[in-house]
C-alpha cells in the first residue's frame, strides 16, 4: 500500500508546487512546470514498468510475450503496432520492457496533453490528480495495457479537435486502431465537438442511445466476430457506482458551463465527455456489465481529467475552498478503487526488482 500513498502524496506535492510558482515570471513557471512534468512522468512509469502481476490482465500479457504468439491474436486483427510492442519485449527476453514502453508512451501524450490544450493554470497536477482518482484511469490502465495507448493518443488527438483538422484527426483514429481496434467509435468525436451540435442534441442522442449501440454493436460484431466471444464474456459484476459518479460529474460540469464562456476548449472536453456518458449508458442494457461499457466509453470519459482544473474558474470568490474540497473528493476516490479492488492485484503493489 505504500506506493500507492507515495504515489498520492508525489501529485499533490506537485499541484501545490505549481500553485505557489505562480507568481514567478513565465520563464521560471516554464521551467518549473518541465521539472514538474518530467517528476511525475517518472513516479508514474516507474509504478507502471516496475510492478510485478499488477492488473487484470498483467498474466495474460506475460504469456503472450513468452510463448510469442502476439502476431497471431493481435497482428491478426488489425493491431499491429500491439503486437510490436509485445514481439519487441519478447525478442529482448524481458516481458517488463512491454509495460514499460507502453507507461512512457502512454503518460508523455498525456502529459503532454495536460500541459498545452488546458486554458487554466495549474491543470498538470490537477489533472493527474483526477487521473487517479476516476476508475478508467489508474485502476483501469493498469490492466488494459493495448488500449490505455490508444486512448493516450486520443487524448494526444484532442489538438485536433480543437484545430478542427479532421485529416490530422482521422489519421491519429487509425493510428490508435493500431494498438486498440475500439477506438474507431471515436471518428463520431469529431462531428459532436463542431461548434454547430448544439447541446440540446445530446438528448436526442440519449432518447435513440439504445438503438443507434444496437446497430453498432451488431456491425462490430458482424466485422470483427472475434469480439462477440469478448463482449458475451463479461457478466454484471457491481460497479454501477462508478457510472454514477460519472453522471455526477457530468451534471456539475454542465452546471458550470455558463461560467465558461471564455474557454473554447472546455465545450470540446464536455461533449467529448457526454458523448462517453451517452455510450455506457446507452451500453449497459446490451452488455450488463460495468468493465465493458466503461473501456468502450473510456477515452471520452477520460476527458475528466482535462475539465477538473476548470472547476476553481467557476468558483473564484471560494476557490481555496473548492480545491481543498476536490483534493479530498478525488483522493478519497482513489483510496475507495484501491479497496474495493480484488486484493493480490493491487494492495499491496509487487515489484519484480
Amino acid at each position: 500500500m505504500d506506493v500507492y500513498i507515495i504515489l498520492l502524496i508525489c501529485v499533490l506535492v506537485s499541484i501545490l508546487f505549481q500553485k505557489y510558482t505562480n507568481k514567478f515570471n513565465t520563464r521560471i513557471k516554464k521551467s518549473i512546470n518541465i521539472i514538474i512534468s518530467l517528476f511525475l512522468l517518472l513516479v508514474l512509469v516507474g509504478v507502471y514498468s516496475l510492478r510485478d502481476n499488477i492488473g487484470y490482465d498483467y498474466a495474460m500479457y506475460i504469456r503472450t510475450i513468452e510463448e510469442g504468439y502476439a502476431n497471431d491474436i493481435y497482428a491478426s486483427k488489425g493491431e499491429i503496432f500491439s503486437a510490436a510492442l509485445l514481439n519487441f519485449a519478447g525478442f529482448l527476453g524481458e516481458p517488463h520492457i512491454y509495460f514499460f514502453l507502453v507507461a512512457l508512451i502512454s503518460f508523455i501524450l498525456i502529459i503532454y496533453s495536460l500541459n498545452k490544450y488546458i486554458e487554466v493554470s495549474n491543470g498538470l497536477g490537477w489533472g493527474i490528480l483526477c487521473f487517479l482518482a476516476i476508475p478508467i484511469g489508474f485502476i483501469v490502465t493498469l490492466d488494459v495495457q493495448r488500449q490505455f495507448v490508444a486512448m493516450a493518443i486520443l487524448v494526444f488527438a484532442t489538438r485536433y479537435l480543437i484545430l478542427r483538422s479532421f485529416i490530422k484527426y482521422f489519421f491519429c483514429i487509425v493510428l490508435a486502431c493500431f494498438f486498440h481496434i475500439s477506438s474507431i467509435f471515436y471518428i463520431c468525436i469529431y462531428f459532436i465537438t463542431s461548434s454547430k451540435f448544439k447541446y440540446k442534441y445530446f438528448i436526442i442522442l440519449l432518447l435513440f442511445g439504445y438503438i443507434i449501440s444496437y446497430i453498432g454493436v451488431n456491425l462490430l460484431v458482424n466485422i470483427f466476430p472475434f469480439y462477440e466471444e469478448y463482449l458475451t464474456t463479461f457478466s454484471s459484476e457491481g460497479g454501477f457506482l462508478q457510472i454514477t459518479a460519472y453522471v455526477v460529474w457530468g451534471i456539475i460540469f454542465l452546471g458550470i458551463k455558463k461560467y465558461m464562456k471564455n474557454y473554447y476548449n472546455y465545450n470540446i472536453f464536455l461533449k467529448t465527455y457526454l458523448w462517453g456518458l451517452i455510450m455506457i449508458v446507452s451500453l449497459m442494457p446490451l452488455f450488463n456489465s460495468v468493465q465493458v461499457v466503461v473501456r468502450l466509453g473510456g477515452v471520452a470519459l477520460m476527458n475528466l481529467i482535462f475539465l477538473i482544473p476548470y472547476l476553481f474558474y467557476a468558483f473564484k470568490n471560494y476557490k481555496w475552498m473548492v480545491e481543498i474540497l476536490t483534493i479530498l473528493i478525488l483522493s478519497f476516490m482513489y483510496i475507495y478503487a484501491l479497496l474495493v479492488t480484488v486484493p493480490g492485484f493491487f494492495i499491496p503493489y509487487k515489484t519484480f526488482m
